[in-house]
């Protein structure tokens, strides 16, 4: 498995172009959706985020579990795994069981989250609609599509693990750039034409299409057809068996994510305006992006810090984390930088009818999301082992979040200022630094390992220019 800085360089290509498609749609949105509909879609956006928690924790448990068996693993493990000294030959059987079993899974779940959103979900948006002054049959018809889309997207979800966890990163990046691209050139074709809400439900329709045939082709090249068509597959249910443990403490950790990062849109939408709501939508919009970008680095190379662990290269994994860690926090700083000065300016500019929320309070987004992404770093690192000691302290920071979100929209009226403070409170009482402070005491990193790596960086860069 080789991943190089070609394939760093793709990911911030495709991360780049998240950037670039707000660039280009999002002043369309801004200008052509009343904040009504922009509320709306930010209502819908939590429920796209879900099939993440409906997912359980399978993907990542799925991806490691396709590194390491193109690393060369014989066996899959509960919990840890058994370590080579060597990359070989994947065990082609043990990859078809594990496919199948994906396929399996996925299937069962996305049926069962169709029916769950198509329910309980429309119920929700029934009652927020009590409150929305245009037609609701368009905005059903869009939220019936939507429904559709996503619980595609849960179905055809395991290409994502496929591809990554086989170190396919700059096939994955370039299939992902095209993809965008036809999300960027329909939404932005259809709100023009004065579609409304609907056009970013055609986009992302699109989008899924083009990334789940080019991600087929990839991943089942000539060769891996061969190899699988000539082999018997190890048991799909015996091996759910086995990544089932984990994958539950895994998917236990994400829905105590999801509450502590998503659950503020819906609780405040029945104590906020759909005008305050649209404002913090587009906050937190850009400050995922932003920490997405910052963390290229990382999530690049993460297939790499696995096969580090399964091989026992210790001082690899070391110095991959160091260089996350570097990348991640320079380039959140130099965003959050821009957004404070030339967010509100910029949208301004284009005649937007929703701004961006205050600079105390955008300032407190970004702060939040710098400690909780640095949060999810170390975390993911702990991963890497195939442990997650992190599950019981994730879903109590979600409980906590909504109980802290009920006091200070409720009794206090701390309107947005309690939303984005409150996951920042519980997360900073323990999460924020027990399991980075855990990661540095495991790789026993100290601040001159820091200034190595940087030493290190300045000497590429120098050969480079030679």
């Amino acid at each position: 498995m080789q991943i190089t800085k070609v394939d760093a360089t793709w990911n911030f290509i495709a991360t780049g172009l998240r950037i670039a498609s707000g660039i280009v749609v999002l002043p369309l949105i801004l200008r052509l959706l009343p904040q009504e509909e922009l509320a709306l879609w930010t209502i819908f956006l939590p429920f796209g985020s879900m099939i993440y928690i409906m997912d359980f924790g399978f993907s990542q448990t799925f991806m490691r579990n396709i590194t390491y068996i193109f690393s060369g693993a014989n066996e899959l493990r509960k919990e840890g795994f058994t370590k080579i000294g060597h990359t070989c030959e994947p065990n082609y059987s043990l990859l078809k069981g594990t496919i199948r079993s994906m396929n399996l899974f996925y299937g069962v779940l996305s049926f069962l989250f169709f029916l769950i959103v198509i329910t309980a979900g429309t119920f929700y948006l029934l009652s927020i609609l009590s409150s929305y002054p245009y037609n609701h049959n368009i905005i059903l018809i869009a939220w019936a599509l939507y429904v559709v889309v996503i619980s595609v997207q849960l179905y055809t979800l395991s290409y994502d693990s496929l591809l990554q966890g086989r170190g396919m990163i700059r096939q994955n990046k370039k299939i992902l750039i095209l993809s965008q691209l036809t999300q960027i050139v329909v939404a932005s074709a259809c709100l023009i034409a004065g579609y409304g809400l609907i056009s970013m439900v055609y986009g992302q329709l699109s989008s899924l299409i083009i990334n789940r045939l080019f991600a087929h082709k990839a991943f089942y090249d000539k060769s891996l057809r061969s190899h699988l068509k000539n082999v018997n597959p190890v048991s799909p249910k015996q091996l759910l068996k086995i990544v089932s443990p984990n994958a539950v403490k895994v998917g236990i950790t994400a829905l105590g994510s999801f509450l502590v990062a998503r659950s503020g849109v819906f609780i405040a939408s029945y104590y906020l305006p759909l005008s305050d709501i649209a404002s913090y939508g587009i906050t937190q919009q850009v400050v995922d992006i932003l920490a997405g970008l910052s963390a290229v680095w990382f999530n690049t190379f993460y297939p790499r810090i696995t096969q580090f662990r399964l091989i026992n290269d210790i001082s690899g994994v070391k110095r991959l984390y160091i260089k996350s860690k570097i990348f991640y926090f320079i380039l959140f700083g130099c965003g959050s930088v821009f957004l404070l000065l030339l967010g509100n300016p910029v949208l301004s500019l284009i005649d937007s009818k929703t701004f961006f929320v205050s600079a105390p309070l955008f300032a407190l987004a970004l702060f939040v999301a710098l400690l909780s992404n640095n949060q999810a770093i170390a975390t993911n690192m702990l991963l890497s082992k195939n442990e997650v000691p992190f599950f019981k302290a994730s879903i109590i920071s979600g409980l906590g979040t909504i109980a802290l979100l009920f006091l200070f929209l409720g009794p206090l009226h701390m309107q947005l200022t309690g939303v984005f403070l409150a996951p920042g409170i519980v997360q900073s009482i323990y999460q924020n630094w027990k399991w980075p402070l855990l990661v540095n005491r495991e790789l026993n990193i100290r601040g001159k390992d820091y200034l190595d790596v940087l030493s290190t960086f300045k000497e590429e860069i120098t050969n480079t220019k030679k």
